[in-house]
Formats: C-alpha cells, sequence, structure tokens
C-alpha cells in the first residue's frame, strides 16, 4: 500500500510536472538555498508579519531571522526526504515554493507545505491555481491534501479556508484537509444563528447549526452521528466561528480541554486558542486575532494535557 501511494504521488507531481505548473528542486547548490529562502521568508511573514524578498537575504540576515522566527532548528530540502520539494512556476519562471509529501503513511491525503508565492508575483491568484491542479492531480489517484497551519497565521488560515478546506482537528496546529471529489463546507452566519452545510445534486444539506446570545453560545447541535462529515463538520464550524468573533463557550471563561485531542465541541477550541496565543507571545510572535466573545485570555502558558 506504501509503494503504490508513492507512486501515485510521483505521477501525480510527473504531470505536474509536464504541464509546467511545478518543477523539481535541484539540490545541493544555489538553487536549493533559494528555495529555503523563500521558505525562511514565509514563516518570517506569518509569525513576525515582516515581509521579506528572499533574493535579498544574506547570511546574517537569515541567521538572525530564523533565530526571531522559529524555535526549531532549520531543516534544508535535502535534509527532507520525506518529501518532495518544488518550485511553482510561471511562464517558466519559478516564483513560488510547495512540498508534497512522498508517502500517505496509511492515510487517503498527501501532506502539502511550504506553498509560498514570491510578494512581486501576487495578486493573481497564482497559489489558488497551483493549489487547485494539485488537489486535481491527486484526485485522480483518489488522494486528497492534508496540510497543518497556526491560528494566529490568519492570512494562510483564510486562505485554505476559503478555498473549502475541511477543519480534521486541533491540537498544536490546525489540520486541514480538502479532496477533489468531495463538497466544500458551505458557512452562513448571521446576527444569531450559523449553519455549515454541505450541496449534494443541487440541493443544500445543513450539517451543523449553532446560536449565539451575545457573548454566549446558547446552542451547538453536531447533526447527525452517522454522516460521513459528522466529526468534521463541527470542527469546521468552529472554527469559522472563532474567527469571525462568535462565542464558543456557554459559560464566559477560558476553555477547558475536553477529553480526547480531536474532541470537536467548541469549547475544546477555546482552551486551544487561549494556549497557541499565549505561546505565540510568549515566543515574541504576531499575535493580530480578532477576539473570541466571551473568551478571557492569559499571558501564562499552561502545561499541555495528556
Amino acid at each position: 500500500m506504501r509503494n503504490e501511494a508513492h507512486q501515485h504521488i510521483a505521477g501525480a507531481c510527473a504531470r505536474l510536472v509536464a504541464d509546467a505548473v511545478v518543477a523539481p528542486l535541484v539540490l545541493g547548490g544555489a538553487e536549493e538555498r533559494a528555495w529555503a529562502d523563500c521558505d525562511l521568508a514565509s514563516l518570517t511573514e506569518l509569525r513576525l508579519g515582516e515581509q521579506v524578498r528572499p533574493a535579498t537575504l544574506d547570511p546574517t540576515d537569515r541567521a538572525a531571522l530564523w533565530a526571531r522566527a522559529s524555535d526549531e532548528p532549520e531543516c534544508a530540502p535535502s535534509e527532507r526526504d520525506f518529501e518532495l520539494c518544488l518550485w511553482i512556476l510561471e511562464g517558466g519562471e519559478p516564483i513560488g515554493t510547495v512540498a508534497l509529501a512522498r508517502h500517505t503513511w496509511g492515510s487517503q491525503r498527501v501532506r502539502l507545505s511550504s506553498l509560498y508565492v514570491k510578494p512581486a508575483h501576487r495578486g493573481r491568484g497564482i497559489a489558488t491555481r497551483a493549489l487547485g491542479q494539485i488537489r486535481d492531480e491527486l484526485a485522480r489517484a483518489s488522494l486528497g491534501i492534508q496540510l497543518e497551519t497556526h491560528w494566529v497565521w490568519r492570512p494562510s488560515l483564510r486562505f485554505y479556508l476559503h478555498r473549502g478546506f475541511w477543519v480534521r482537528r486541533w491540537k498544536h496546529e490546525l489540520d486541514l484537509w480538502c479532496h477533489g471529489g468531495t463538497p466544500a463546507p458551505i458557512v452562513r452566519l448571521e446576527e444569531r444563528t450559523a449553519t455549515l452545510a454541505i450541496e449534494i445534486q443541487g440541493v443544500e444539506q445543513v450539517l451543523v447549526r449553532a446560536e449565539r446570545d451575545g457573548d454566549l453560545l446558547t446552542d451547538f447541535d453536531h447533526g447527525n452521528p452517522r454522516s460521513p462529515f459528522w466529526g468534521d463538520a463541527s470542527t469546521t464550524l468552529a472554527l469559522h466561528l472563532a474567527l469571525n468573533g462568535w462565542p464558543l463557550l456557554a459559560t464566559p471563561g477560558i476553555g477547558q480541554l475536553v477529553a480526547g485531542e480531536d474532541a470537536v465541541h467548541p469549547r475544546a477550541l477555546a482552551h486551544r486558542i487561549v494556549r497557541w496565543e499565549a505561546l505565540a507571545r510568549a515566543n515574541g510572535w504576531q499575535v493580530a486575532t480578532r477576539r473570541v466573545a466571551g473568551l478571557r485570555y492569559t499571558n501564562s502558558v499552561a502545561p499541555e494535557s495528556s
């Protein structure tokens, strides 16, 4: 099964290369350094809110930015034997980066990371087109995309949600996914009610509902537990609520973690948001998030529950 998945991913990448959507990264020289600088520029933008031009970075800049933007050692593309590092092309020119895992490790989804477009080439839908073409090629092999992003990385998070990604779970990060053969979630937020639906054969089916009264969440109906979208519909709507300032708790305070890291109730997300933002502040990273109604924030980082 692992070899079969590897072959499917390799085949999808080969078709993307043939269509000039991406180009494989040549390792071991200046090209690898340029790709890694794009990765650093992306991290700097998301964590520090500072936009840098990858082509202008020198060793001093790299060391300073990495020390501020990351709490982990740098992992060069040549050390990532678990994924394929690729250039995103436009007119044959490398103008961005993306990476795809070489294996699925038993799942039906391929991990995508390092999606980045150089600042001079933004605003033309390049990342959206590349993501859509990758999704469609993987779907030919019955594979989807999964990726991790962070609550405080607002541009990244909104980019994926606006392109129909579902929220699988949350713990240290937000785990998102999409599949070319799966309907995208349709989220509607009104003054006091919110719904998440999918469209099947032209008809919308509501999967989850929520209601609020001011700063309190008065109802969160998980819908039919037999639905194949049951858990992911709940986590997806909960995240949309939080992004739009909706309450996640029935009583004001800091959310209590529900047993199990995959808990789908909004109060589990409330607990995570408080922790994620405190961790980001403790590391000196940018936190430019909208306040969630009724949630009490803290600057202290509580020990992680087992």
